[in-house]
């Protein structure tokens, strides 16, 4: 059951936090069942292909890729994590279920066009931005066994992508757009019946897709609409300002990356200060930046602490000042093989050091002498 199984993905998470604590029989026991729920969601997902259902390609079909990968990390499992992270899982999904259709609003794809309800654009969303944070995190596993070259956010696939559902939900959690319409002209013969019992409501909340902001945190902590004449959104504060009209109380302003690390794979986001202010000026113990690669631009100030920024592919244009002293510039391997071949590339003009990343991505500090880097302030990581 597809919707029983998404109830237990937080189990999985948990059994993967204590695992390491259970005797091997335990584990034994737990894994052996837990692969058989991976086996049987990927059989279920093939007699779907094989009916032509539409469960193999709407939201079933991202929560079982989640499933499945989840299952993967948590066990080690090659093969489950190829069926997600190969061409005809993730990507797949993406470009099958968020594609536009004629008459619709672009970018909302399979699950709204079946049941006409930004409820399930959320659900969905939920879904396929975790699944992405997954993807990524297995993509800088030491080596990157999986192949994972892509940002899997943004990646497009036919035209869509997970950023491009955000942007179209986006006015809809700032309440700049209602919908007060959920479920009317729905594919499924039993909203009708809902909406009549009051089990669905007609009105879509914002607070449905909280979940969905916090995947998409993971990737950056704020979002810039096209479809909203490029309005940046401040994914922390507009998630504050939906619980806060929803009679909840924020812990905090600022919403966490998350926090499952699954074996070895761990977000390369967390602990993350990006933004046009942030920074870690003021910290005087070493702090280690984690830039994230949501692209943009990132400005820090070194001034206190030795501290190391860690930069990954897709960074965008990053800044810093008051680089020196012990600060070091950590540097993804798929971007530069070795410190002297970064070094090598430093490029210096008007008392700034600039290193070129990958394709739309820099590191420029500021005040730094004509050749005043060394390759001991580089540090390349896998």
């Amino acid at each position: 059951d597809s919707v029983a199984n998404a109830a237990l993905l937080k189990m999985f998470q948990a059994y993967d936090l204590v695992r390491g604590s259970m005797t091997t029989s335990q584990q034994s026991t737990v894994d052996h069942w837990l692969a058989g729920i991976g086996n049987a969601l990927i059989s279920g997902q093939n007699a779907a292909l094989a009916s032509g259902s539409i469960e193999a390609v709407n939201n079933h079909h991202s929560w079982q890729l989640l499933e499945v990968g989840t299952i993967g990390t948590v066990l080690n499992n090659s093969a489950f994590i190829h069926y997600v992270t190969d061409q005809s899982g993730f990507l797949s999904q993406i470009g099958n279920n968020l594609k536009s259709f004629a008459g619709e609003p672009a970018y909302l794809g399979v699950d709204y066009d079946q049941r006409h309800a930004y409820h399930y654009v959320a659900y969905n969303l939920q879904a396929l931005g975790q699944l992405a944070e997954l993807v990524d995190r297995i993509g800088h596993l030491p080596g990157n066994p999986y192949g994972i070259n892509y940002n899997p956010f943004t990646v497009q696939v036919n035209g869509a992508s997970i950023q491009n559902t955000l942007d179209a939900l986006l006015p809809y959690e700032s309440g700049q757009k209602t919908s007060t319409t959920e479920f009317q002209g729905s594919k499924d013969p039993n909203d009708a019946a809902r909406l009549a019992n009051g089990s669905l409501s007609s009105t879509y909340h914002p607070s449905d897709g909280l979940p969905a902001l916090a995947a998409a945190d993971y990737f950056g902590h704020s979002v810039t609409d096209p479809l909203m004449n490029n309005q940046t959104y401040n994914l922390a504060q507009l998630t504050d300002s939906i619980m806060k009209a929803s009679g909840q109380t924020p812990s905090s302003t600022t919403l966490p990356t998350a926090q499952f690390l699954q074996n070895t794979i761990e977000s390369p986001y967390d602990g993350t200060s990006t933004g046009t202010s942030g920074g870690v000026s003021g910290a005087s113990k070493p702090v280690t930046v984690k830039v994230g690669t949501s692209g943009g631009t990132h400005s820090y100030d070194g001034s206190a602490g030795n501290d190391t920024y860690e930069f990954y592919l897709h960074t965008g244009q990053t800044t810093i000042s008051h680089f020196g002293g012990n600060d070091v510039l950590a540097i993804e391997s798929k971007i530069y093989s070795s410190a002297s071949a970064a070094l090598s590339h430093v490029q210096y003009a008007g008392g700034n050091a600039t290193l070129a990343l990958d394709s739309g991505s820099s590191i420029t500090l500021t005040g730094i002498a004509d050749h005043g880097l060394t390759a001991g302030e580089f540090h390349i990581f896998s």
